[in-house]
């Protein structure tokens, strides 16, 4: 039966070939802009899996103490005071050591929400990312999965400042490690 279709459809084929019909015209090509993140391609929903888990512990309840002295100065952060898991910066800084909440899941889960940059990283072994808008000033939030439920979440907001987002990748760096130092890892 096939040996009977393909001569058939070849002589379709043919026939088409030679009706004198011209050939359509090719489509002009429209460059494609994307200027807003409405436009941009769909960004990833689900937050990479941790492969070495590091349970925060006690360390939680003390987010001020994770970065030094000389570490707030080298990262610009001035005047930190902290309660609870939070610790603030009198120049818009901001860092929160989450237990309980999964803000790497979060952040991904949102990815689509109109931020202009969302970077997916890696610090120190950790998932992260760092997600940034420039409506209304500069902000840019850098959040590090450290254990399921456990993250590390870093935000600045600041007038105009091209350095905000490596300013909060570094200063996350220097909490994980403090982290990690004080896991014993």
């Amino acid at each position: 039966m096939l040996r009977r279709l393909v001569p058939v459809v070849a002589a379709a084929l043919l026939l088409a070939g030679c009706s004198g019909d011209p050939a359509p015209a090719p489509a002009k090509e429209t460059p494609v802009t994307t200027s807003s993140a409405d436009e941009s391609p769909e960004r990833p929903t689900e937050a990479p899996a941790i492969a070495q888990p590091l349970d925060m512990g006690p360390g939680a309840r003390h987010p001020c103490d994770t970065l030094t002295a000389a570490q707030q100065k080298q990262v610009g952060f001035q005047h930190g005071t902290g309660k609870g898991e939070k610790c603030s910066w009198a120049n818009g800084y901001t860092l929160q050591l989450h237990v309980g909440f999964d803000a790497l899941a979060d952040a991904y889960k949102k990815s689509n929400n109109g931020d202009e940059v969302f970077e997916p990283r890696e610090i120190h072994g950790k998932p992260a990312v760092v997600h940034a808008s420039s409506t209304g000033g500069d902000t840019c939030e850098v959040v590090v999965g450290m254990a399921p439920e456990q993250s590390v979440v870093l935000t600045g907001e600041t007038k105009p400042d091209p350095k905000l987002c490596d300013r909060l990748v570094t200063a996350a760096g220097l909490v994980v490690e403090t982290l990690s130092r004080w896991a014993g890892v």
